[in-house]
């Protein structure tokens, strides 16, 4: 075994483990997870036309959920496997990421905006094993929005923009929850260019007044 540290990076096995599975294909799984989740969808017919400003609205939809939802943190694994509905979620005011995943996508497909539950293996446990299908490879979920420029949401990042994900769930392997499906894709991870801070100083200076100084700074 490998000393136990914490900057060990996730695809780094601690103890000599054995994966196996029954489950035939990566598909297979995800026509069996769709029709888990029909029930809950099939009550979030589209009601109005896509929006101009996609993100706009994916944004504002997203801040409702944050002020009437409260994360409960447990892992995929470990609560039922079908999301509730959006009203029992809405009603208890606590849940998974599967649970908020499912109300978001309600929201947004009401809004005219198509979206679909993922499921990933956040960091830092290891990265879903591309050859092993099966539910028990995977820890928490996300929403995808696909379109020009796909949009990966955690609907649990209380302090993250929509529009990025944390750190832990970027460079994984995801499993898009739709029958035609049919193996994992890869979030890519963010680059510098994503994670710039630029900083203005302005300082004035005079005789016989007091020096004042200003500082703007942005934050990508």
């Amino acid at each position: 075994p490998l000393p136990v540290g914490p900057f060990l990076p996730p695809d780094v096995a601690l103890y000599p483990t054995i994966l196996f599975t029954n489950v035939p294909s990566w598909q297979a799984l995800a026509q069996w997870y769709a029709g888990v989740i029909t029930k809950v969808a099939a009550s979030s017919a589209a009601h109005a036309a896509s929006p101009a400003d996609e993100l706009s609205a994916v944004e504002k939809i997203y801040e409702d959920l944050r002020k009437h939802i409260q994360d409960t943190s447990m892992d995929l694994v470990s609560g039922p496997v079908a999301p509730r509905a959006p009203a029992d979620i809405l009603k208890a005011g606590t849940a998974d990421s599967k649970d908020e995943a499912a109300f978001l996508i309600s929201k947004l497909t009401e809004a005219g905006i198509p979206a679909k539950l993922a499921l990933i293996s956040a960091a830092p446990h290891p990265d879903a094993a591309a050859t092993l299908p099966g539910l028990e490879a995977f820890n928490h979920a996300l929403v995808y929005v696909p379109g020009p420029t796909s949009l990966w949401i955690d609907p649990a990042a209380e302090y993250t923009s929509v529009a990025r994900l944390p750190l832990a769930d970027q460079d994984r392997s995801a499993l898009i929850i739709d029958p035609q499906t049919t193996q994992l894709v890869h979030i890519p991870a963010s680059t510098e260019k994503d994670n710039r801070e630029t900083a203005e100083t302005e300082i004035r200076l005079g005789d016989g007044v007091p020096t004042k100084a200003s500082r703007v700074s942005e934050t990508l």
